[in-house]
């Protein structure tokens, strides 16, 4: 703007007196025009700057709806609920089933399960599925393999490599999803099944150990029998051949959910009133 108005003041100052007023006029028309001219253009600027704005903001609008919109996958995943054991205990399912899940287990279930009895297990825990009116079964989803369920309570411990299942009493299906293999499991058996190459076992498991609200109650057990329960549920074993009369040993007693490896080693130590040490897994009563 100061160059146009310079360059005006040139030609002003230059002319003669007798077309000076002549010049003046035409000058000044040249000069409203350019001006009217810049603020057109700037009035467009800022039509367009606005504009651009608005349509910036609606973009981004779109774009985080779009982003922020619930997929079919996420309001299933929101209607789901899962337990979480932060301590081994007890929870209820909304059936009035009871589940007693170490720590670290999660069961997951979706919320039209009174109508599907459908949960999934990750971890260890034990079940005692209630009967309902209209004997529907209820199942348990695994890695690999699915437990149905009648009214029962049972056992299911999983790991990387083995899901072994004990049925306290009632009855249970165990079926394998890969290989198709389907097994009833009767009470005081124990299935274990290798998600290694799926691969199916059963055994007795000890007729003295049952399961009575939260603890393992053990009836006239020998130290066998107690020796196989205390490997599969704790890794350990115990040597007792130091002991007099070791097979003929009986143990009455509980031993519960929550009880630490050193509480049941206590325990049992008290029971059979010897001492014990504990190395590489293996206790060694004297």
């Amino acid at each position: 703007m100061k160059s146009i108005k310079k360059h005006l003041l040139d030609q002003w100052n230059s002319a003669d007196d007798e077309c000076q007023e002549e010049t003046g006029e035409r000058i000044w028309n040249k000069l409203s025009e350019r001006i009217e001219r810049t603020k057109r253009k700037k009035v467009m600027l800022r039509v367009i700057s606005a504009a651009a704005a608005i349509a910036a903001c609606i973009s981004i609008g779109l774009l985080a709806y779009t982003f922020q919109k619930p997929s079919k996958n996420l309001v299933s995943e929101n209607k789901e609920s899962v337990l979480i054991a932060d301590e081994d205990g007890e929870r209820m399912l909304p059936d009035g089933s009871k589940v007693w899940m170490e720590a670290g287990t999660k069961v997951i279930y979706d919320s039209n399960f009174i109508n599907d009895r459908q949960v999934r297990l990750k971890g260890n825990a034990v079940f005692e599925i209630v009967h309902t009116s209209d004997a529907s079964p209820f199942y348990v989803n695994l890695n690999d393999a699915k437990i149905k369920v009648t009214g029962t309570c049972f056992t299911v411990r999983e790991n990387a490599d083995e899901i072994s299942v004990i049925l306290h009493e009632g009855k249970v299906d165990f079926m394998s999803e890969s290989s198709g293999q389907k097994i009833h499991i009767s009470p005081n058996q124990q299935l274990t099944y290798s998600l290694r190459d799926s691969s199916l076992a059963v055994k007795a498991f000890s007729q003295g150990i049952s399961w009575q609200s939260g603890a393992y109650k053990l009836d006239n057990v020998s130290m066998d029998q107690l020796n196989s329960f205390l490997k599969w549920k704790y890794g350990i074993s115990f040597d007792t051949t130091s002991l007099p009369d070791n097979k003929s040993l009986k143990l009455n007693g509980t031993i519960g959910l929550n009880e630490t490896t050193k509480q049941v080693l206590d325990k049992v130590s008290y029971l059979l009133g010897a001492e014990y040490s504990f190395k590489d897994n293996v206790v060694t009563v004297y």
